[in-house]
């Protein structure tokens, strides 16, 4: 046994465990959820199965209304999961024209059930509004359709930065505050190209991000702004249709969540891999200015964020197998794009940012 290398991963392991993020669990039965949506909603209908992360996700049609139904991980805490039904019905609330995700309340009113049943104590049952619309990841947006991606992300940020929760501080693996701490997962990375890439982001994160994070602006933020979160209408007025999944909801710095919608927009164009990236920061920054330091930040920490996505598919992919197909599905194209904006210069990525930073400054005056 590798003692010290058992010792490196500590700290993966703790984040990944805080996060819910445990092995492969027993998927509750179709038979067993029908009951509990009847006893609970009230509810009866086609139940039909969606891969996720780390939940048991269902698709519910019933009558002609359709649901979508989680019973959480076994290793997700309750609080955390309030956490996300909290900030949901805070929107409701404070932001009703943002077209989110809801919870659904139960026969008796409340939002989520404890379960207590054999091989699924300590889960929770949720029914959550089914939004229509197609998944951002089907569709190749325009630039000006990426920019009202950004819009939306800026929106969203504005109706959360007021909103607070006791387990707003809890730890969220995918939160890049804790970024620095994934270094140990390099040792997966066999091809040594990729492995020095990956290496020269972590350097670049550790000089540039870490010493800046005490100072940097903090709120509520949805956490996973990704085409895998977000309902498109191609042909539609209004392209964003829908903002799904705060499963990662936490307490950060907020230029993390615009780091995180970029790097889910870098793409395999070798003449400008940052075009769309850049589009979303400026739609996000017509709606909410960032500091010239928190901008200055945004190229590094989303390569950061794709470095992690790369690096916890893999580990993941080997500790929960069962999920292996899902996991690696989402980080298909990764190396390419990051190879092709890591070979931009980062005060390239400033100055564009700077720019289109005074523009939305002018369109907000």
């Amino acid at each position: 046994m590798n003692t010290q290398a058992d010792d490196d991963l500590q700290p993966v392991l703790a984040a990944a465990s805080a996060t819910g993020l445990g092995v492969s669990h027993t998927r509750i039965s179709d038979d067993l959820l029908a009951r509990l949506l009847l006893e609970h909603y009230g509810l009866r209908g086609q139940l039909r199965h969606i891969d996720t992360e780390k939940d048991d996700t269902f698709r519910l049609t019933a009558s002609d209304v359709t649901y979508l139904v989680k019973v959480s991980s076994p290793h997700e805490a309750w609080p955390d999961i309030d956490l996300q039904t909290a900030t949901m019905l805070y929107l409701r609330e404070t932001a009703a024209d943002l077209p989110v995700q809801l919870p659904v309340p139960g026969r008796d009113g409340r939002f989520s059930y404890r379960l207590a049943l054999d091989g699924h104590a300590g889960r929770v049952l949720r029914v959550l509004t089914f939004l229509p619309g197609q998944l951002l990841a089907d569709d190749d947006p325009t630039p000006l359709q990426v920019h009202d991606i950004g819009r939306m992300c800026g929106r969203l940020s504005l109706a959360l930065r007021e909103f607070q929760h006791p387990r707003q501080d809890r730890t969220v693996i995918w939160d890049l505050r804790w970024f620095d701490r994934m270094r140990p997962l390099l040792r997966h990375l066999t091809d040594p190209r990729q492995r020095a890439l990956a290496t020269e982001v972590f350097d670049r994160f550790d000089a540039a991000v870490v010493p800046a994070m005490p100072r940097l602006p903090k709120q509520i933020v949805h956490g996973d702004f990704s085409p895998y979160n977000l309902l498109v209408a191609p042909a539609g007025p209004d392209y964003v249709r829908g903002v799904i999944d705060f499963g990662d909801v936490v307490r950060t710095a907020r230029v993390f969540d615009v780091a995180v919608g970029m790097a889910n927009l870098l793409c395999d164009d070798p003449a400008d891999p940052w075009s769309k990236a850049v589009a979303f920061a400026g739609g996000y920054l017509e709606v909410r200015a960032l500091s010239e330091a928190e901008r200055a930040l945004l190229g590094v920490c989303a390569q950061a964020r794709v470095v992690l996505r790369i690096l916890m598919a893999g580990w993941r992919a080997v500790v929960d197998p069962a999920r292996r197909d899902y996991l690696l599905s989402h980080s298909v194209k990764d190396w390419t794009n990051l190879e092709l904006a890591h070979a931009v210069s980062e005060q390239q990525i400033i100055e564009r940012i700077r720019r289109i930073a005074g523009r939305a400054q002018r369109g907000r005056s």
